[in-house]
């Protein structure tokens, strides 16, 4: 699980957020595509590699501001979870594929 590694999980609680941006070190990229099979493997997705220094301020100026509207994901939280959705999690996990 990725908060066991040491990875923090932020819930956007302004509106709907659908962007999909990556930030690791000095690389940047900005698109359509989500990590699942279709995406990977089936549908035309488009996604941007930012090189200007410019848009790389720009995107993480806006990463912060999101950040600063978010709360974090805690382990703790999880277990405090309904049963429901736990079992609603792990039977979309289960069909992930094809999602």
């Amino acid at each position: 699980m990725l908060l066991t590694a040491g990875v923090h999980v932020f819930e956007y609680k302004e509106r709907i957020l659908h962007a999909k941006v990556i930030i690791l070190d000095d690389w940047i990229t900005v698109g359509s595509s989500n990590l699942d099979y279709l995406s990977l493997f089936n549908n035309f997705e488009a996604d941007v590699v930012l090189s200007l220094p410019e848009s790389k301020l720009t995107i993480e100026k806006q990463f912060l501001d999101d950040i600063s509207h978010s709360r974090e994901i805690l382990l703790q939280d999880l277990s405090k979870s309904a049963l429901w959705k736990k079992l609603f999690v792990r039977l979309l996990l289960y069909r992930r594929r094809w999602l």
